[in-house]
């Protein structure tokens, strides 16, 4: 099943949709693997006409090129997936991951060796290494930090006092809240959006839930406004087993958002 709208061949596309169910370092709940499949189950439920952009998906030049392998070497897959993300960026396309676990993210900021990379997140993922893997969903900013990227997080509630001291000490990690957050202060940016930076009222279903998060309308306005520059979105962190459905209608409604926006 492909993504709803993403009808074009991959010679025609602008943006290109794939999923990466890469699912190995998840330290509270496993699952996301399965989220690319029922999110794009989730996309046939909505129309693909969105209102607020006056935008038809069907009539956005879009190619769902299916999933990108994935296996148990964390590295490796990223690796391999950003070859793959650059081999998009090289055709002339805009890539749009749908995970998998947050270090999928990895291959999309460094296949689109974007400058600045926002993720909207509760967590900090500012660690070192987590569990001794240095490619962990916990480290993601960490990676896009010591790439040498800026680093906006945006919505983070949780982080150890390393992270929050290594966020403070740092000239290139920015940390903000929703309410301080304007689009205006980004330039083709890569975007991320973990969805545990819902409140889990909203979304239960994924990998580290986290209280005190905002409404999918907060973060849809926020994915909106970035989505005319960005040169790359993902979002992950779905994990179908431990919900209704919910965290994969909002990340389907997200993808859908981002495509109309462009």
């Amino acid at each position: 099943m492909s993504f709803a709208g993403a009808d074009d061949g991959y010679g025609e596309a602008d943006v290109v949709v794939a999923g990466l169910p890469l699912d190995v370092t998840a330290s509270f709940r496993k699952g996301t693997g399965f989220a690319p499949r029922r999110v794009r189950e989730a996309s046939v439920s909505f129309e693909t006409y969105v209102r607020d952009a006056d935008t038809d998906v069907r009539d956005v030049p879009v190619h769902d090129y299916g999933d990108i392998d994935a296996w148990n070497d964390v590295r490796e897959t990223v690796g391999f997936a950003k070859g793959v993300v650059e081999d998009f960026v090289r055709d002339g396309k805009t890539p749009v991951l749908i995970g998998g676990e947050h270090t999928a993210s990895v291959a999309g900021f460094r296949g689109t060796d974007a400058e600045k990379v926002v993720f909207f997140d509760a967590h900090l993922d500012l660690k070192d290494e987590f569990e001794g893997a240095a490619y962990s969903h916990a480290c993601v900013a960490r990676r896009a930090a010591e790439d040498g990227r800026e680093v906006y997080v945006v919505g983070a509630r949780e982080g150890s006092r390393d992270e929050w001291e290594y966020s403070e000490g740092s000239d290139s990690v920015h940390v903000r809240s929703f309410d301080d957050f304007t689009a205006a202060e980004f330039d083709s940016p890569y975007v991320s959006v973990d969805l545990d930076v819902l409140d889990p009222g909203y979304a239960p279903g994924v990998g580290t839930p986290v209280p005190r998060g905002v409404s999918p309308e907060t973060l849809s306005d926020a994915v909106r406004s970035l989505a005319p520059d960005a040169v790359g979105f993902d979002v992950v962190e779905a994990c179908p087993a431990y919900g209704a459905g919910e965290a994969e209608f909002v990340a389907a409604s997200l993808v859908r958002d981002f495509l109309a926006f462009r």
